[in-house]
């Protein structure tokens, strides 16, 4: 498992932040070596590391565990 948070300052709108976030997250798939699709419950946990990266100013990285504030929603899926 792994997660991370990528600040991106330099995104006009929430559309180029979703894309930019997409793009980053299949990188980092790709170099985890990931290659089943997720489920779409899962956006939640995407949706709250999003908010958590918010009070980053540098990129995250988590593997074989995430923030505390998303404990709970990786237990639920």
């Amino acid at each position: 498992m792994g997660s991370g948070v990528v600040v991106n300052n330099h995104a006009a709108d929430a559309f180029l932040a979703e894309a930019l976030a997409c793009l980053q997250a299949l990188d980092f798939s790709i170099e985890m070596g990931f290659r089943e699709h997720t489920n779409r419950e899962s956006n939640a946990i995407a949706h709250k590391l999003a908010q958590i990266g918010f009070n980053f100013e540098s990129p995250q990285f988590w593997v074989e565990n995430v923030p505390g504030e998303a404990t709970d929603l990786v237990e639920r899926d």
